[in-house]
Parts: structure tokens; C-alpha cells; sequence
């Protein structure tokens, strides 16, 4: 699609530097959780800095890969609300929001950690 001149917007974080230099753009519900983090991944795509691109983009395939440890869209809000402070609710059945064993604190302090490596 692609070669065909096609507007084509990436739906995965497995490899955001190299997919968006050639994409029209993402849907990633990372950006609910690490909105500035994927701001800058755009901003670096788009300067033509490719190796702090690729750096951003592997730490974001680390991030995804925190936000994997549940049923996906309940942990996603749950950090999204942690980190932004706003109140989001809880997801829609057949949802699950993360069990209440879910340590949100946690996953937001390795979240951070992440992010300084």
C-alpha cells in the first residue's frame, strides 16, 4: 500500500522509526499513556535525527511491553489516568480493568525508569 502512494497509518509499536519515516501516521494507545514521548518520536522522525529515533522507538517497544501484563485496554486507562491525574473511569464489559492485585504505582515508577534509560 505504501508503494502505491497510499496513506497508511501504523497500528503497532514494534518499530515506529523506521515505520513512520514512510507512514502517514499511528494509532497507538501509547500515546495515551507516553503522549510525549510519541510527540518527540515525530518530532525526531521528522528532523531526520534516525539514531535518537531508533532509541526513542525501542524504549517505546519496552513501555508497550509494560502495559501488556493485563487485559490491555484496562491497564492502559488505569496508567493513563495515574500519569495524567485526570479521572478516566474504568473500561466497558466484556473489559476487565486490571485486578485490584494490579500495582499501578509500580507500573507507573517502571514506566519512569524506562523512560531515563
Amino acid at each position: 500500500m505504501r508503494a502505491a502512494g497510499k496513506q497508511v497509518l501504523v497500528g503497532t509499536e514494534d518499530d515506529l522509526a523506521t515505520d513512520l519515516t514512510d507512514a502517514f501516521g499511528s494509532i497507538t494507545s501509547l500515546a495515551n499513556v507516553v503522549p510525549d514521548q510519541m510527540v518527540e518520536l515525530d518530532r525526531l522522525i521528522r528532523s531526520g535525527d534516525r539514531e535518537a529515533a531508533e532509541r526513542l522507538s525501542a524504549h517505546l517497544v519496552e513501555v508497550s511491553g509494560l502495559t501488556r501484563v493485563h487485559d490491555s485496554p484496562g491497564v492502559l486507562k488505569a496508567l493513563a489516568q495515574a500519569r495524567s491525574g485526570v479521572p478516566m473511569g474504568t473500561v466497558r464489559p466484556p473489559l476487565l480493568p486490571p485486578p485490584p492485585s494490579y500495582d499501578v504505582r509500580a507500573a507507573v515508577e517502571r514506566l519512569q525508569m524506562a523512560a531515563a534509560r
